[in-house]
């Protein structure tokens, strides 16, 4: 019975060997194949840039929302001046910006004026618009403004509180 587990002792420790011996060589096949495979000296790659076709160019883009409506001054006698500012990620120029603006009395929710205007983003993805609405001889409290940039994904929305008549 001795005999006979020495002999399956033997016979487990060669298939061991064995299965070492040949994971040692599929190893040594593998490395020189990956070496012989790699380039002898780097090179610079060949494709340096990339130009992207002009409809792709605006995929992606972002019209960051709120925007930004500032009171600048009453222009004369029931209209008043507005800044809308906002912009675009990634940066891109040229795109067209659509700014409808609405003048309206918060009290009882009268709609005075509303008016449109259009600009284009700058190199930086910004885009600013000075646009005029009715007050209506100062009797609009606030204007409500939404943006949308052709090209870009949403819309913003921002108000403005217009300040008193002095």
């Amino acid at each position: 019975m001795e005999n006979k587990r020495r002999e399956v002792q033997k016979d487990e420790s060669a298939a061991r060997s064995r299965r070492t011996v040949v994971k040692s060589l599929v190893g040594g096949v593998a490395a020189f194949a990956a070496y012989h495979v790699l380039p002898t000296n780097w090179s610079k790659p060949v494709i340096e840039q990339i130009v992207v076709p002009a409809h792709a160019a605006t995929s992606g883009v972002t019209l960051h929302d709120p925007c930004t409506v500032t009171y600048l001054e009453s222009v004369d006698p029931g209209n008043d001046a507005f800044n809308v500012f906002g912009y675009v990620s990634p940066p891109t120029a040229g795109l067209t910006v659509n700014v409808s603006i609405t003048s309206s009395i918060t009290a009882t929710s009268t709609t005075v004026d509303t008016n449109t205007g259009t600009t284009t983003t700058q190199a930086d993805g910004t885009f600013s618009l000075d646009i005029t609405v009715g007050s209506a001889l100062g009797a609009a409290d606030r204007v409500d403004t939404t943006t949308t940039v052709t090209g870009a994904d949403g819309s913003a929305n921002c108000f403005s509180i217009r300040p008193p008549e002095d």
